[in-house]
């Protein structure tokens, strides 16, 4: 609750939040997590010193827009709620940084770092200021003897250049071009100046005379004690930046949730339709319940060119705990399903729903088996996967646990899968107790809504005309009264001649199943009651794979006898007496199918 009253905050205070987002916030500059595990761990340098510094000199502005937050906001109770949270906390780390920053400034050369080169200042320390200053006295006197031999050998500046090379230190180097002209001067010639080739690369030819090479070595024995001693100092900045851990710590975990609370208010308000604050039932509600009216999926909403059709959600527990949702392909189903998580994990993490009002019981996890993959390294297949994701919820699940299934049970067989989605479906319902959404196509899993009180059926509508199918994504009570299997198969532009397959075999298909249906009505009809869907199913498995393949067998030799009488050629009586004797002698076959067709 009270991160819904910051985000409300928030929510209300567009230009603290925009300014906060899009300018205070980038600026701070430098990733405070990660600069505070390399000082944990020992890893850090003067690179990750200065980075602190800057990161310290823009809380000042932060601390003063929440400030300003405080002067503009709706009331003293929604400042007082900022404040408390962040402004407050942010002004006593901004204080407990002010050593560092006073450390930083008096130590570290801060121009040379804005060109990448980390050092300490040469003044911060005596040693290092007199090495300094040996330093630089050797240089200007190389400076000095490079200017003398330019001039004794009469070159230009850019045709000798004085260099520094990591093995031999302060040299001259020349073009391997200009090498004649340097050989052939008359300096060198006649021995007033006397140069030792070092040596010859790509870049050119390397020279020194033995008072340079004197004083490179000066230079480089002053300059290792130089260089010990800056990495001296320079290890104890960083162990007293060290000690700033904890203050880093807790500015980052402020900084982290301010920024998420930001996200949250700034989500809830530009959305297409404005997020609502939900309101969440207490755990000790024996009436646990996730109500969401005129629900919606935060990212299918902010699709291009969607229209989200809104739909509710009611779960309560003991009532309506499990949702059995049929439909067509591409209905919806798997949509609606996921909004409801979200929602539910939205709500539980401090921000608004994207609902026209919710109300959500307090849940200790969601459990979701949803999408197909395999695992090809683990020789994990996509159903073994579906069972082990099915198995981890079954022995987690609480009855305070949100669970969330989409078509288990399609990488095996029908029967199978039918089976075990049954069983896992009974057992959450009698064992468990908590919501549930189950999306399916086992059509024959509503009947679960007959057997037990707390299971109740939806289905994602579509609407056919002429054959077409239309989508309307509206989801509505009850089971859904067909597949649509093939109507979705034509959407995806099958070939013509796949679709009249599939049709004909699933009218042979539905056809095998006339018998048992009937035979599950007359047994029941014999005991006074009425068959359910239930025990249709068990009744079909009485047909055995024999007397269906005769059957079906029988059934198309019917079909293609009827085929070939030449009726166009026939007079009525004879063309009726043709028909008569092939009935005929299908009625008198002992084949169930058979004697169910002609019954009916």
């Amino acid at each position: 609750e009270a991160r819904y009253d910051i985000v409300d905050a928030f929510f209300e205070g567009y230009e603290t939040r925009s300014l906060l987002r899009e300018e205070v916030m980038p600026k701070l500059g430098g990733d405070l997590e990660k600069l505070g595990r390399a000082f944990q761990a020992k890893k850090a340098g003067l690179k990750e010193v200065v980075s602190l510094y800057y990161f310290v000199l823009g809380l000042p502005r932060l601390v003063e827009t929440l400030h300003q937050h405080a002067t503009l906001a709706s009331s003293e109770e929604v400042a007082g709620l900022v404040a408390g949270r962040f402004t407050t906390p942010l002004e006593t780390v901004q204080t407990s940084f002010a050593n560092l920053l006073r450390l930083v400034q008096s130590a570290v050369d801060l121009s040379a770092a804005q060109h990448h080169e980390y050092v300490i200042q040469s003044h911060f320390s005596g040693p290092l200021q007199s090495l300094s200053d040996e330093r630089q006295e050797v240089l200007d006197r190389i400076e000095a003897h490079f200017s003398t031999l330019v001039n004794k050998l009469g070159l230009e500046t850019d045709v000798v250049r004085l260099e520094h090379d990591a093995k031999f230190g302060h040299c001259l180097r020349v073009t391997r071009n200009n090498d004649k002209d340097l050989r052939n001067c008359s300096a060198v010639k006649n021995g007033k100046v006397k140069l030792n080739q070092l040596q010859t690369k790509k870049e050119g030819v390397l020279y020194q005379d033995t008072q340079l090479a004197s004083m490179a070595e000066e230079h480089s024995l002053i300059f290792s004690r130089y260089s010990a001693e800056q990495k001296a100092l320079a290890s104890k900045v960083i162990d007293t930046a060290s000690t700033f851990g904890p203050v880093i710590s807790d500015c980052h975990s402020l900084l982290a949730e301010l920024d998420v609370l930001l996200a949250f208010a700034h989500v809830a308000s530009s959305a297409p339709e404005p997020y609502v604050r939900p309101t969440l039932v207490a755990p000790e509600d024996p009436r646990q319940r996730v109500l969401l009216r005129g629900c919606r999926h935060p990212c299918v909403e902010r699709m291009e060119g969607v229209g989200f059709i809104k739909n509710d959600v009611e779960l309560i527990r003991g009532e309506a705990a499990l949702q059995v949702v049929t439909g067509p392909n591409m209905g919806g189903k798997s949509t609606y399903i996921r909004s409801a998580g979200v929602n539910v994990l939205l709500a539980q993490v401090g921000s608004f729903v994207p609902c026209d009002e919710a109300e959500i019981s307090i849940t200790d996890c969601i459990l979701a088996r949803v999408g197909a993959g395999d695992c090809q390294s683990r020789g994990v297949s996509t159903f073994m996967a579906e069972m082990l994701e099915t198995a981890t919820i079954l022995k987690s699940a609480t009855e305070r646990s949100l669970v969330i299934i989409d078509e288990l049970g399609r990488g095996t067989s029908t029967y199978d899968g039918f089976g075990l989605a049954w069983a896992i479906a009974e057992h959450i319902v009698t064992q468990v107790g908590c919501c549930t959404l189950f999306a399916t196509h086992f059509h024959e899993l509503t009947e679960l809504a007959q057997r037990h009180s707390a299971v109740v059926n939806r289905h994602v509508s579509a609407h056919i005309e002429d054959a077409a199918m239309t989508m309307l994504y509206r989801v509505e009570d009850g089971p859904s009264d067909k597949a649509f299997g093939i109507h979705v198969a034509e959407a995806a532009r099958f070939p013509t001649s796949v679709i009249r397959a599939a049709k004909r075999k699933l009218a042979e298909l539905e056809a095998a199943d006339v018998l048992p249906a009937k035979r599950g009505e007359v047994d029941t009809a014999a005991a006074g009651g009425q068959a359910t869907g239930g025990e249709q199913s068990r009744a079909r498995s009485a047909l055995s794979a024999e007397e269906r393949a005769d059957g079906l067998t029988q059934v198309r030799a019917l079909l293609a006898s009827f085929r070939a009488l030449p009726l166009d050629t026939l007079s009525g009586e004879a063309a009726a007496a043709a028909v008569s004797s092939l009935t005929r002698d299908f009625a008198a076959s002992s084949n169930p199918i058979c004697a169910s067709i002609c019954k009916s």
